[in-house]
């Protein structure tokens, strides 16, 4: 056995170093493994890159291989049977170019497009199918020799070629680092195998004359060592910018390893090959986990955000920019919450060598959104179980002392003495105060309300109608009480009258009630620096405001001194809930002490009087007091 493989060796150095020229041996070689490194990193790009550049990186796909495969069989053959002057017939020589360029290139593109074992053997059988087919036709065809080479040996090295062409698109469909390089050493075998297979079973005649359209090798060497010298300085360009892009990688994870955030490198197609610490730490899953699958498939956020997911793995497979917020899964289940940004590594050609997937942590943000929204809704629905319960208690309360002040009316049509009269009156007066108490305290705490409708009403009509219900008040304790109408004030306004009526009887009511001696004055008037505002005031001649109270009068409970709940009863609501009704109406409420003695406090509406000069006007509704 040992003599037989010796004798193998011996015969088989004797086939590359007398039957073959070393030299071109080895310049088709390094013809193939340039061909080929450009024809396989060109099928990378143009199956993961969806860009406009797809054309280019499919006819330089394709010419590499047509050209590689044609190439590196003339350039061996230009060193075969250095004794035997050879002649390559020239429609033969442009036959077999045709076959090999319409062949070896579109069976391996589409083979890897498949991206199954299927694809894989179908694609490398055509590409074997296709340089068998070259091969035959030129050996067949060669002058000078008369050569008869064995069909059921080629049958089985093309068996064998197709076998390692299916290997080399595995490779670049199943590897993860140098893929490239790989596969084309994996189809260098097979065609090697084929074209020295097929020559060691190619017996030869004797020499004779080349024909008419036999090329010798010198004619055909130039053109080989052309075709050799271009696709060494192509493979040598595409090799230069995949190591620039390879090096940004690196640079990219040095970067990354040291980064709080969660990072993952992505390949063109958009599976995961690197991870950093930072990834681990967040979830509990390391490379091991991920390596090979797509991000939301690893980190098992289909079924947690399976909108936000597919929008990410629409962007990786688009290889664009991206960011948005997704619910991803952790190692034991919990939800793991990142802000994803997706960003494409380019090399200097443009292809896409990378794409890097960043994940901002924001779980503790979302938690926090989760207990600020679900206060909100228990704040919600206090709110609306308030409401409830004020209407609620309106009515309950409400209806009980209105029969109370209703049956002291009747009794007071009844035959009473002076002794029985002043005590009813202490009764109703009494009742009276208390439904002014109870009402300003159930109106206060109401919800504000939305803004305020607006309709069209006569501020003379509501000025008369309010002068005629104050009036009565102040004419029982002694006071004068005079209603004023500017006279630029227009016959129609804009607002919301009962809304605006309840306030201007709120702020007359206090001055009534806190003025001793002298007067009260109820006015409206134009606004001089806004001529479309209205501006009601109400002026009185009593003590006005303590020094430094007006900043605090419209908060609620509040009251100029402590001795006004005193002498004037209340619960100092009432100039609050006037803000409130102006502020309903966008408007304002002011107050201040008059020089002199008295206190002012005017409402001012900008708009109000901003309305067509013929709009009708409404009846102004009725007003009862009631705080």
């Amino acid at each position: 056995m040992t003599e037989t493989a010796a004798g193998w060796l011996a015969a088989s150095w004797r086939f590359f170093t007398v039957t073959h020229d070393p030299i071109f041996v080895i310049g088709a070689v390094v013809v193939c493994l340039a061909a080929f490194g450009v024809g396989f990193r060109s099928l990378l790009v143009w199956r993961d890159d969806p860009s406009e550049r797809r054309t280019f990186w499919l006819l330089l796909g394709l010419s590499a291989f047509g050209a590689g495969v044609w190439s590196t069989h003339f350039f061996a053959m230009l060193g075969w049977r250095p004794d035997l002057a050879l002649g390559f017939d020239a429609q033969s020589t442009m036959l077999s170019a045709v076959i090999a360029l319409a062949g070896v290139g579109p069976a391996l593109f589409w083979g890897a497009s498949r991206r199954s074992a299927l694809g894989d053997a179908l694609g490398g059988a055509g590409a074997a199918l296709a340089s068998t087919a070259m091969h035959v036709l030129a050996v067949e065809t060669l002058g000078g020799c008369g050569p008869a080479q064995d069909q059921g040996a080629i049958a089985a090295l093309a068996l064998l070629c197709a076998v390692f062409a299916a290997a080399a698109l595995r490779a670049l469909r199943r590897g993860r680092r140098r893929r490239t390089i790989t596969a084309s050493g994996l189809f260098l075998l097979g065609l090697a195998a084929l074209h020295f297979g097929g020559l060691a079973a190619t017996t030869v005649g004797a020499g004779g004359a080349l024909g008419p359209m036999d090329l010798p090798r010198g004619a055909v060497q130039p053109v080989m060592v052309f075709l050799a010298n271009a696709l060494s300085l192509a493979f040598a360009a595409v090799a230069w910018a995949h190591g620039r892009g390879e090096a940004e990688i690196s640079r990219l994870s040095a970067i990354a390893t040291h980064s709080h955030n969660a990072v993952l490198l992505l390949d063109p197609g958009g599976r995961v090959t690197w991870v950093n610490p930072a990834l681990s730490g967040h979830t509990g899953l390391t490379l091991r986990d991920l390596e090979g699958k797509r991000p939301c498939e690893a980190l098992r956020a289909d079924g947690a955000d399976p909108e936000a997911c597919a929008g990410l793995a629409a962007a990786i497979d688009a290889q664009r920019n991206w960011e948005t917020e997704v619910e991803f899964r952790t190692r034991r289940g919990e939800p793991y919450w990142a802000q994803a940004s997706v960003l494409p590594v380019r090399d200097y050609a443009g292809a896409v060598r990378a794409q890097v997937l960043v994940l901002n942590d924001v779980t503790d943000i979302k938690a926090r959104e989760a207990e600020l929204e679900a206060a909100r809704d228990r704040a919600e629905a206090a709110s609306r179980a308030k409401s409830e319960f004020i209407s609620v208690m309106s009515h309950e309360l409400r209806t009980p002392l209105n029969g109370v002040l209703g049956m002291a009316g009747l009794l007071a049509a009844s035959p009473l003495d002076d002794r029985q009269r002043a005590q009813l009156g202490q009764v109703r007066a009494s009742g009276e105060a208390l439904l002014r108490v109870l009402s300003d305290i159930l109106e206060f705490a109401a919800d504000g309300g939305d803004a305020a409708p607006r309709a069209t009403f006569s501020p003379a009509a509501l000025l008369d109608d309010l002068g005629q219900i104050v009036e009565g008040d102040a004419a029982a304790k002694g006071l004068t009480f005079s209603t004023r109408l500017g006279a630029d004030l227009p016959a129609l306004a804009q607002g919301d009258a009962e809304t605006l009526g309840r306030a201007l009887l709120r702020l007359a009511d206090n001055a009534v009630k806190f003025t001793e001696r002298g007067g009260v004055e109820m006015a409206m008037r134009r606004d001089p620096r806004d001529p479309t505002a209205l501006v009601c005031e109400v002026r009185d001649t009593g003590p006005g405001f303590p020094e430094g109270a007006t900043a605090r009068l419209f908060d609620g409970f509040a009251q100029g001194d402590s001795s006004a709940t005193r002498r004037g009863g209340g619960l100092g609501l009432g100039l609050a809930l006037c803000r409130r009704g102006a502020q309903r109406m966008g408007g304002r409420v002011e107050a201040e002490t008059l020089a002199g003695g008295g206190a002012c406090v005017r409402i001012a509406l900008p708009g109000a009087l901003a309305m067509a000069a013929d709009a009708p006007a409404p009846e102004v509704p009725d007003f009862a007091l009631t705080g």
